[in-house]
């Protein structure tokens, strides 16, 4: 929910200030009189359904930057989330506000197929850390992620989601872990002091910022680098460099080091001073800024939509103020144009076959799309498990399992959205070439939870299950023995016995290998069954609504060019003083609209923290 509106400043309509909820009431007022009252209802439902869930900060950054330490200073816990050197987990971890199902102390393994596990926080090191039974077992289906219970005093009601540790700065599991959260309102990438942002990580900024509402950089490690002002300042000058969206981007050195500390000393002076060196309070001051304007953006964009359909009524009641100015000529351009219209909704055959050739059209296009990129997914897989000629070890086949499931996720969010950007593309020229208002914007916003629910059932399955093991690498051991007993009579049982483990260990490896290649086979054969399947559900959802709208713009149309036909023969015909009265009730609306519009500007500016 919105919290109480304390700023001094906002639209003023009547000498007073407006605050969100009343501009909505304001519009509605207008809309429901001007035929928009169905668009205000959606546009109600889908401002209350944005409000619900939590909002979760995704923490991202390169191995060793400190990353999970930060988030167990933000928890203040040191064991919550794992720590180590080098690489440490292998899944991400989601850090949720405890409830009834999920008290504090537990967590809930998630798989990439199969039903969750709760177990003890005790035992999460067994699940999530590189080199743990069970995240490396092959005999299991290995886990997504974690949920766990627990309190966080630093964001109250916030989740904090830790991301994979393995394979440095993948945007791929970063992508996986914003899909997996409620409402991913702020990517917080965490640095290193000792150096200024990287290359890697201005990439991975640009492949995830369209996916989060908000992005904090935190220059962690202050404690062990002097001058680290200095690489706070040249950070923010490589981002407002790099691109004008990352102008109002926070960058806030800090020592998750120190806020541990100061959380585990007893003695009050000593760790307030500890948490004031460390700045933590600085980065959850600004997390938490970007966390309050993340909580308003539902009701922006709740008065971003009905200040386009303000738009459409302000066009309609100044064309009418027009007709009236028109004279006999002008009279016949609107009476014609009339005639087009409703020549146009008495013929749907002819517009619905353009429309059915168009997604035609898309159909044939966006299966092109789909082919293109599973086949540039399995060039890619393919090549990296060539690669691994000895076989694959435990460790790096969980690893690349996961990374091979986070990248099937990306394809298919980039499918599903450019589904939707070619969709909306032939409703546009539909409305376009019609003469009628855009309407294709509200189609899609419709549209986006039937996407994200079928989004939620395209999950590339995990299976172990791979092609039968290989019978030549099955004996490769023995004949190893044979030759080296030939030529090292010394070779004996000590060597044999060295031999049959290397064999085992090869044809394990091998196995792994062979497994990793059927499950790249059937990820890509799964993918490309279920997003043809997407698109055909989009076509059979959204075809009828398109030509509802089209249908319902149509006949709205028909109605305001016979307002303007009517205000034209009545200009014609009536006394200048008639014409006058008219002019007046009509600019009158007019005023009122254009209030309303100031009002929703403004109020979105004040909501925004502009």
């Amino acid at each position: 929910m919105i919290p109480p509106d304390t700023a001094e400043v906002g639209p003023v309509t009547s000498g007073r200030v407006l605050h969100g909820r009343e501009v909505l009431r304001g519009a509605r007022d207008i809309l429901n009189a001007n035929g928009y009252r169905d668009e205000m209802v959606a546009i109600t439902r889908r401002m209350i359904d944005g409000e619900t869930g939590l909002h979760s900060v995704v923490v991202v950054g390169e191995v060793s930057t400190g990353k999970s330490t930060l988030v167990n200073a933000l928890l203040g816990s040191p064991d919550l989330s794992p720590v180590g050197d080098g690489e440490t987990t292998g899944t991400y971890l989601n850090f949720v506000p405890p409830t009834d199902t999920l008290p504090v102390g537990r967590a809930r393994v998630e798989f990439i197929a199969g039903s969750p596990v709760e177990i003890p926080n005790t035992e999460l090191h067994d699940w999530v850390c590189v080199g743990s039974h069970a995240l490396v077992s092959p005999d299991g289906d290995p886990p997504l992620g974690v949920v766990i219970s627990a309190d966080n005093p630093s964001l109250p009601g916030i989740v904090l989601t830790d991301t994979p540790g393995t394979g440095g700065l993948n945007p791929a599991h970063a992508r996986l872990a914003i899909k997996h959260s409620e409402r991913a309102s702020v990517l917080l990438l965490v640095t290193d002091a000792s150096g200024r942002i990287t290359r890697p990580e201005l990439d991975f900024l640009a492949e995830c910022a369209n996916h989060v509402e908000a992005i904090v950089v935190a220059v962690n490690q202050i404690d062990l680098t002097a001058g680290w002002q200095d690489v706070v300042e040249e950070n923010q000058r490589i981002l407002l460099a790099e691109d004008a969206r990352y102008a109002d981007i926070d960058v806030v050195g800090v020592s998750a080091y120190r806020a541990l500390q100061a959380s585990q000393t007893t003695e009050p002076e000593r760790a307030a001073r500890r948490r004031a060196s460390s700045h933590i309070d600085d980065l959850v001051d600004a997390l938490a800024a970007r966390l309050a304007i993340a909580d308003r953006l539902p009701v922006v964009h709740a008065i971003r939509s009905t200040q386009a359909l303000l738009d459409f009524v302000f066009s309609n009641v100044t064309k009418e103020v027009e007709a009236l100015m028109v004279g006999t000529q002008g009279l016949s351009d609107l009476e014609s144009e009339l005639l087009r219209i409703q020549d146009l909704e008495s013929d749907r055959k002819t517009w619905r076959q353009y429309l059915n050739r168009d997604f035609r059209r898309l159909r044939a296009g966006i299966t092109d799309e789909i082919r293109d990129q599973l086949t540039a997914f399995s060039k890619k897989w393919s090549e990296v498990i060539s690669h691994k000629r000895m076989g694959i070890l435990k460790e790096d086949h969980q690893r690349m399992t996961l990374d091979m499931h986070a990248d099937a996720n990306v394809i298919i969010d980039d499918l599903s959205l450019l589904m939707d950007q070619r969709i909306s593309s032939v409703i546009a020229d539909l409305f376009r070439e019609s003469g009628l208002s855009d309407f294709s914007d509200e189609i899609l916003e419709n549209k986006d939870a039937i996407r994200k629910a079928s989004l939620s059932q395209l999950n590339p399955a995990a299976t172990t299950a791979g092609a039968p093991i290989d019978i030549g690498v099955m004996f490769s051991g023995y004949t190893g023995f044979n030759i080296l007993s030939g030529l090292l009579p010394g070779f004996g049982v000590v060597g044999a016995g060295a031999m049959i483990a290397l064999n085992l260990f090869a044809r394990g490896a091998q196995q792994r290998k062979s497994d990793l290649s059927a499950h790249l086979r059937e990820t890509v054969q799964s993918m490309q069954a279920d997003l043809a399947a997407q698109f055909e559900s989009y076509l059979i959802e959204f075809v009828p609504e398109v030509e509802i709208i089209f249908e319902r713009e149509l006949s709205r149309t028909i109605t305001e060019l016979n307002k303007q036909v009517k205000l034209a023969r009545s200009a014609n015909k009536g006394t200048e003083e008639q014409r006058d009265d008219m002019l007046k009730e009509l600019t009158f609306k007019i005023e009122a609209i254009n209030e309303q519009l100031m009002s929703g500007n403004a109020e979105m500016q004040r909501l925004l923290g502009r």
